[in-house]
């Protein structure tokens, strides 16, 4: 017995559980597996280095997740995030990434302990009759299958066991620390020559294995697919985030130098441990403890199994999220009634890991996890920037700090740790990695656009339309959240269509219901279905077909988005929301739809629609990729109010005379092209666009602006001239975007340069 999409799972963990939970993960394959090869890559002083530049890059990745968990705590983590701040595409693609990441991890762990279970006889004089290879993968297969099932079972059967594991493992690296720390101050002399030469492959050396070395400290996203299940996670997932990464790294740098002293190789050491690879951590262990090899299998043995077992955990979850959204089988989504587990989305993720644990060897498929957790953090690190940006309403019990200066430097570092991976490192990680972004594609294009369109067949509550008994060739799309909104925006649609020929109008209100709030809104819609069919009338009357709907959806902006994209919208038309409040810049659903919609885009914030007679164009002294579409929408809004259309153009206070006059020319040359009939040009000089703007607006009854991007520094911080206006305005405001490929501005550009 299941239940499905809306069942919420239990919040029963605290701080120190998810703080464990971090550990595990991190000290997993990459101490006890892949420290060896690190530091044959590095060099001895270079990996104590690689250590400490890690643990400095990856405070901006911790300091955003501790942000987006905290603000967004919900299963899906960087998925959900990606989604939001950079579109759905690109949220499918995180996601599709931090699934394969996850699960490559996962299968790290659990090829690195079947290599100390293959190891183990060793030290008691028994061999295995089996190659050593058949025998790792048979171990990795059996306790993946075994930690599946822990994870089918619950997260406290899950925290119980992992944080139990967790806690035996850091007994057992702490003693091999100390053995070597100790070892050093009996003999401090060999110090020196253990780790000489420090840089023996230089820089390049040093980031070569920061790449590979990545996947040993990737632990945040695990973590914060925890937040859905945290009692307080606004106050414990920071704490937990920056508590792990605390330990982690004093622990990584005491056990780096204890496994650079105790393998003894003198000059040219790190060579030999690189040589060694996972051997290196027993051999070492063997020299500086009595049955330190021992001591140091078991410790290999637990921390594996305690990694494996949190990574199918944020594994499954990613699939849970995405199952959602509909980005993969819904069925995945399900809820164990019992367990209270996403059971399916655990057996698939078992089984996906067990797949690639037979198909590559260690080294590969730590390679792969780490150019996936690269491109991961770094779609993480854009998608914090824009929400940042784009959502400023929603709470953030913690902010990170230097924001964007420390994003932007965390992006540089993870682009180049992810050039030296495929370059230096393993080739074979980036065609792995692109490939299955090119699959992923595949899916989003054969799956998720369909499931898209029957989702919203589904939503559709009511529908009424008057049609032109002719196919459409131009589509406007008028989205409206309240009744109260729908004469002025159908008008405006009105307006746009008619000067289209064979133009239709799809009038749909989006009703923004949560999934499991939509019973007892009939009485609304009954309400709303005459106003509609009026409407309908009004399109007839002026000879548009319009076809008014009534949809119910828990997310409006991706379900607008879906529509323009299934019924392959010309111009979506949509009503400003973006009044200032609790510091909000701009409307979040309105930027989205901007950013993301593919067609022509007209932003309105209407006042009053029935003295609609003179209308202010605002042209860029520059001109911009929408001057075109921008005078074509002036003039249909001219046309249908019978009204006339002035021009202004905001200059520079210190702007010459030759400048002016030179701008004035250009603008005419501008307004000659938009192919509008003779208008007045006034040029105006104030320091602030928008305030020049704005200070001409008393003139007029409406306001007609392209939609600008700033310098994205600036923009970041204070928002476009055209938000501004739209913001402050007390007129009609209408604000345009042309949507542009990427041959029609290269034509724009050779037309006018040849």
């Amino acid at each position: 017995m299941v239940r499905h999409d809306t069942q919420k799972m239990r919040r029963v963990l605290g701080t120190w559980p998810v703080t464990l939970l971090g550990v595990g993960a991190l000290l997993g394959g990459g101490v006890f597996t892949i420290l060896g090869a690190t530091v044959g890559i590095a060099g001895a002083g270079g990996s104590l280095l690689v250590v400490i530049l890690l643990s400095f890059g990856f405070i901006g990745i911790v300091a955003m997740y501790a942000e987006l968990g905290a603000a967004f705590p919900e299963a899906g983590g960087g998925y959900l995030w990606v989604r939001e701040g950079l579109g759905d595409l690109q949220g499918f693609l995180s996601g599709w990434l931090s699934w394969f990441a996850h699960a490559a991890a996962c299968a790290l762990y659990a090829l690195s302990f079947g290599f100390y279970v293959s190891i183990l006889p060793g030290l008691f004089g028994w061999t295995f009759s089996w190659p050593m290879r058949i025998v790792q993968i048979l171990a990795a297969v059996v306790i993946l299958a075994v930690f599946g099932f822990v994870n089918w079972r619950g997260v406290k059967t899950l925290s119980a066991v992992g944080n139990a594991i967790t806690l035996a493992v850091l007994a057992i690296l702490v003693l091999f620390a100390a053995a070597g720390l100790r070892q050093a101050s009996l003999d401090p002399s060999r110090i020196l020559a253990d780790f000489t030469p420090i840089l023996p492959h230089g820089l390049v050396g040093v980031l070569a294995a920061m790449s590979f070395f990545f996947i040993a400290f990737e632990g945040s996203e695990i973590q914060t697919q925890a937040a859905e299940e945290m009692r307080n996670p606004g106050r414990d997932l920071p704490r937990a985030l920056f508590g792990a990464r605390v330990i982690i790294t004093v622990l990584y740098l005491a056990v780096t130098a204890a496994l650079i002293i105790g393998f003894n190789g003198g000059s040219g050491s790190s060579e030999a441990i690189g040589r060694a690879a996972e051997h290196a951590l027993p051999q070492a262990a063997g020299r500086l403890l009595p049955s330190g090899a021992l001591l140091i299998t078991i410790g290999g043995l637990l921390v594996n199994v305690a990694a494996l077992n949190v990574t199918i955990f944020s594994s499954s979850h990613v699939v849970l999220a995405m199952a959602r959204a509909r980005h993969v089988l819904q069925g995945l989504a399900s809820i164990h009634a019992k367990n209270f587990t996403p059971h399916r989305a655990i057996v698939l993720s078992t089984v996906f890991i067990i797949a690639l644990t037979i198909l590559f060897p260690i080294k590969e498929v730590a390679s792969i996890a780490d150019f996936l957790f690269i491109l991961l953090f770094l779609q993480a690190t854009l998608a914090f920037l824009a929400l940042r940006q784009r959502r400023p309403d929603v709470a953030r019990p913690f902010r990170a700090p230097a924001s964007p200066a420390l994003p932007l430097a965390t992006a540089a570092l993870l682009a180049l740790l992810g050039l030296v991976l495929v370059t230096h490192v393993s080739v074979v990680a980036g065609i792995i990695g692109i490939a299955w972004v090119f699959f992923g594609l595949l899916n989003y294009y054969a799956y998720s656009t369909p499931m898209e369109h029957a989702e919203l067949e589904e939503q559709t509550i009511f529908t009424h339309s008057w049609k032109l008994g002719r196919f459409p060739t131009y589509r406007v799309f008028v989205p409206v959240a309240r009744d109260e909104d729908m004469r002025g925006m159908l008008e405006i649609g009105i307006a746009l269509a008619k000067g289209r020929e064979a133009a239709d109008i799809s009038l749909v209100h989006i009703d923004e219901t949560p999934g499991d709030h939509r019973a007892g809104r009939e009485a609304e819609h009954i309400a709303t279905e005459p106003l509609l069919v009026r409407l309908v009338d009004r399109g007839r009357e002026e000879g548009v077909g319009v076809e008014g709907s009534i949809i119910e959806s828990d997310d409006p902006t991706r379900t607008a988005l879906g529509i323009i994209a299934i019924h392959r919208m010309n111009l979506l038309v949509a009503g400003w929301d973006g009044h200032a409040r609790q510091g909000r810049i701009f409307s979040s659903k309105v930027d989205a739809m901007l950013r993301e919609a593919r067609c022509d885009t007209i932003v309105v914030k209407i006042a009053d629609l029935e003295h609609m007679k003179r209308i202010l164009l605002c042209v860029n002294p520059l001109g911009g990729p929408h001057l075109r579409y921008l005078g074509r929408v002036a003039l249909a809004l001219a046309t249908h109010f019978s009204g006339t259309v002035d021009a202004v153009t905001v200059l520079a206070p210190d702007t010459s005379r030759e400048e002016e006059a030179a701008t004035r020319d250009r603008i005419r040359r501008f307004l000659a092209r938009m192919e509008l009939p003779e208008v007045a040009l006034e040029l105006v000089r104030n320091a602030d666009r928008a305030t020049g703007i704005l200070e001409r607006e008393d003139h007029y009854d409406a306001i007609v602006l392209g939609e600008g991007k700033e310098r994205f520094l600036r923009e970041f911080r204070l928002g476009s001239v055209s938000h501004t206006v739209m913001r402050r305005s007390r007129k009609t405001a209408v604000m345009v975007k042309g949507h542009m490929g990427i041959m029609p501005p290269l034509w724009q550009y050779l037309r006018e340069r040849l």
